[in-house]
This record gives C-alpha cells, structure tokens and sequence, in this order.
C-alpha cells in the first residue's frame, strides 16, 4: 500500500508526472500543480478527495500556489464556503465502515475467498523492476476501453518501488492492484489485468487482498473512487464488493483571468461531451 503522505507518493508526482508540489506540509496530501500550455493548474485533494473539513486549509494553500486555477475534489459533498465556480459531481463506490466489512460481506467477496486456496494465481508485492509489466497491463486497458494515457510509464515505476499489488501466473505478471492510504482512509488507485488470464480471476484476486491489506493496516473507510462514466460495469463491479455510492465533488475556483478562461473551455467540453452522450 502507497502512503500519500509519504516521500514515495512524492516522487510518483514529481517525477513520473513532472508537476511541482505547492504544499509541503507534513502530513498532508500532496498539493500538485500542473502545466497547461501557459497555465498553471493546482489540483488540491489529488487524487483522492478531500474531506469537507480539509477543504478550506488545502483551498488557501492552492490560492498561494500561483495557479491560475485551482481544482479542488472533495468527498462527501461541495465546500462549505460555496467558492466553486463550477462543480462536477461523480459518483463513487465506497466502503463507510472498513471495519465491519469482511470477506463473507457479498457473494464475490465469498467465492473469491474460496477460489484463492485452489487458485494458481499467486499475489505479491512489486519490485523495483516491475514498472514496465505495469505500465504493459495500463496501456492493454485503456486500448480495449478506447481510453487515452493520463499516466506514464515513469510513473509506474515509481509505483512499482513504492509498493503496488501484483498478480502472477507461472512468475508472469497478469495483473495490478494499487491501493493508497493516507490517514483513516484508503483508496483504489489503478488496476489492469491482462485478459487472457480472465479465467483465473486475477482482478478478484488482487480486489480481495486489497481489502483485506487495508483493513489490516487499520484504515476505516474504502474508496473506490470514480469510474468514467461510460463504463458502468466497471462501478458495478466495485459495488458487488460492500461498497455503496456515494459523491466525489470537483470545483473549478478561477484565480486569474487565464483561469477563468481555462474554467469555461473546461465546462463547454464538459456540455458538449453531454450532448455526445445524449445523442449516443
């Protein structure tokens, strides 16, 4: 499991996504900031949320951070304050109670449990050298889902050194799991599998030691976060573990004029792709 309050988490931002950190402090989850052509955009909450009462603090470290815009993702609702020019609700799969939650909680989490002690497949935790099967499963993904590369295989490597769930099958990596903590809270950060492995059920696999692994580490809550839209199976199957919907909110709060402008190209694409959709 990844600590997003750790130097690992750091590095994964910094050097596999070339953005600078805003906000140092300690403890806190990292404040990064991202090149848009001329434009400086500070993502406050990436890439998990905020709670509502970590809002304000992270918000006034984002107005300092020279941004031209800040984008703040909170959990659990909007700020309080109302400062979001333009708000997006996604919905999320979350787990509240971690604690309660065991493997005999829903029929997947059952027949995963008793698949494991049958199953081939055998689970450990990356090394240094696995970011390249990584990045392999990432890109194989997002070809079959039509998706584009947010991430780099730099990325991925840091990842990969700092502690990622892997899936083998004769030593082969067939799949990923990347779960984060910071504080209380823990979250699925990326997964793959590759799906000429589908039969051994990699990804029920590496899900149900997600779990397990998190609760064990003593967090209290699980958060799936949000799937894209167009892959509603995808947020079904982080349902059919325990996990019920629940709100990941992003304001777009302008600082300039150039982010006011970025703010409102932002939400014309935003309508155009609802369009697309309807028309679908």
């Amino acid at each position: 499991m990844i600590d997003l309050a750790s130097e690992a988490w750091r590095r994964a931002l910094t050097i596999g996504l070339r953005v600078r950190l805003a906000d140092d402090r300690g403890g806190a989850l990292p404040l990064p900031v991202f090149r848009f052509g001329p434009v400086d955009v500070a993502y406050a909450g990436f890439p998990v949320g905020l709670t509502p009462g970590e809002a304000p603090q992270a918000l006034e470290a984002a107005r300092a951070s020279g941004a031209a815009l800040v984008r703040i993702i909170t959990t659990g609702g909007p700020l309080a304050d109302g400062s979001g020019k333009r708000r997006y609700v996604q919905t999320s799969a979350w787990i509240p109670d971690l604690r309660a939650w065991s493997p005999g909680a829903t029929d997947k989490a059952r027949r995963t449990r008793n698949r494991k002690a049958r199953s081939p497949v055998v689970l450990r935790d990356s090394h240094a050298g696995d970011g390249d099967a990584l990045w392999r499963l990432y890109r194989q993904t997002l070809t079959r889902r039509g998706g584009s590369a947010r991430y780099t295989s730099t990325y991925f490597a840091e990842l990969a050194d700092a502690g990622v769930l892997v899936a083998t099958l004769d030593e082969a990596i067939i799949g990923f799991a990347a779960c984060g903590v910071f504080g209380s809270r823990a979250f699925y950060l990326h997964g793959a599998h590759d799906p000429v492995a589908r039969p051994h059920y990699p990804s029920d696999l590496l899900f149900l030691a997600m779990l397990e692994r998190a609760k064990a580490r003593g967090a209290e809550s699980f958060d799936f976060l949000p799937s894209p839209p167009q892959q509603p199976a995808l947020h079904a199957y982080k349902r059919s573990w325990g996990a019920f919907d629940t709100a990941s909110v992003t304001e777009d709060v302008p600082i300039s004029m150039a982010g006011s402008a970025l703010a409102a190209a932002y939400a014309a694409r935003q309508r155009l792709s609802r369009w697309r959709s309807s028309r679908a």
